[in-house]
């Protein structure tokens, strides 16, 4: 069954699925820590066409968003999570039904979060400076080269970096039934 999502058609929606433990120590608590995944796919609709990282004009492109949880032992909150896989990696045990080779192409996919907000084309290497209120590093929108090929100014529109052949059948298998 699909909904409508924030941007478009909603293909999947996993929740919370939880994968396994990571130790408690790191987030401040004694026993082992659940750790849950959270994926998210949307056919996009809410414009005729998008424009690809690559300026290719596309209807209904996919859109991809995962991120992790690491919940505190009374499962009622996340002490640590968000749009990274960084627990992943520190599994110690996995849960129920979840192998190895699905974390690892849950690990995989994550170069694929947030695809269709991409700033910048393929043609593009943007330019980075420091910040001088924050001291960290930022990218330079108004030195970074505009593309050679269409003139395309990086950061003035969200490109969607079209995701592979089978990629939502990727997933599903990556997540445990």
């Amino acid at each position: 069954m699909t909904s409508q999502g924030m941007n478009g058609t909603v293909v999947l929606n996993s929740g919370d699925v939880y994968i396994g433990k990571v130790p408690g120590e790191p987030y401040g608590y004694k026993r082992n820590l659940r750790v849950t995944v959270d994926v998210r796919m949307e056919r996009l609709n809410r414009r005729p066409a998008y424009e690809t990282t690559t300026h290719e004009m596309v209807t209904e492109p996919l859109d991809f968003a995962i991120t992790t949880g690491v919940w505190q032992p009374s499962g009622r909150d996340i002490v640590s999570g968000g749009a990274t896989v960084e627990p992943l990696h520190e599994l110690t045990s996995l849960a129920p039904g979840v192998t190895p080779e699905m974390v690892a192409e849950l690990i995989d996919m994550a170069a694929w979060h947030l695809n269709a907000m991409q700033a910048g084309c393929v043609h593009q290497e943007p330019r980075y400076r420091k910040n001088p209120r924050y001291g960290n590093t930022e990218i330079d929108l108004d030195n970074t080269p505009a593309c050679p090929e269409t003139g395309y100014r990086y950061g003035h529109a969200w490109l969607v970096h079209e995701l592979p052949e089978g990629f939502e059948e990727r997933v599903r298998a990556a997540l445990p039934a």
